[in-house]
């Protein structure tokens, strides 16, 4: 059971939407469980939690395969071999902004995993596994205008005063309230 951060070489910056993959490799004969279980089987669920301004979006689990189960009309819905889960996250200006320096170079990501594995005639006790990334957060690519400049984020090297110009004299033409 691994965890990584995908994208952005594997940084965090404002905006920007990265994905934790947690994968599992499950040896031959082993399965865990896809939501809906009976009772008494313990389905795969992950939670993604990490310091203010970090907003993480749901799990996204690849389709489950079914296990027929004898004497039952159920189908348990399993994944077997090497799966991944991919968990979209980005940093809002609370953790990363663009218009101040970064208060921090990185960012603890805490990844609590809940899972059952089971063969065919026997499940395992479930197991929790508490993982934690230490991603570095980076600074915004910014336009060169006085509003953004010198927070310590990377400037872009064009003028950009023209453009926010434009943008003003187009939202007052059309009676955006600014």
């Amino acid at each position: 059971l691994t965890a990584t951060l995908h994208g952005g070489s594997g940084t965090l910056r404002q905006g920007l939407i990265r994905q934790i993959v947690v994968r599992f490799e499950l040896r031959e004969h082993l399965h865990i469980y896809a939501n809906p279980v009976p009772e008494g089987i313990v389905p795969t669920k992950i939670d993604v939690s990490g310091p203010p301004g970090l907003v993480v979006g749901p799990p996204l689990y690849p389709t489950s395969q079914p296990l027929p189960v004898s004497g039952s009309k159920v189908d348990l819905q399993i994944w077997s071999g090497v799966m991944d889960v991919r968990i979209p996250l980005y940093a809002n200006g609370e953790l990363a902004s663009e218009v101040r320096p970064l208060e921090n170079e990185h960012a603890k990501i805490k990844i609590n995993v809940n899972y059952q594995a089971c063969n065919d005639v026997t499940c395992l006790l479930p197991k929790t596994a508490n993982l934690e990334l230490e991603v570095p957060l980076a600074v915004t690519d910014v336009p060169a205008l006085p509003i953004h400049m010198g927070h310590g984020q990377r400037e872009g090297r064009f003028d950009a005063q023209k453009h926010m110009q434009r943008l003003m004299q187009r939202k007052n033409s059309v009676g955006i309230d600014l």
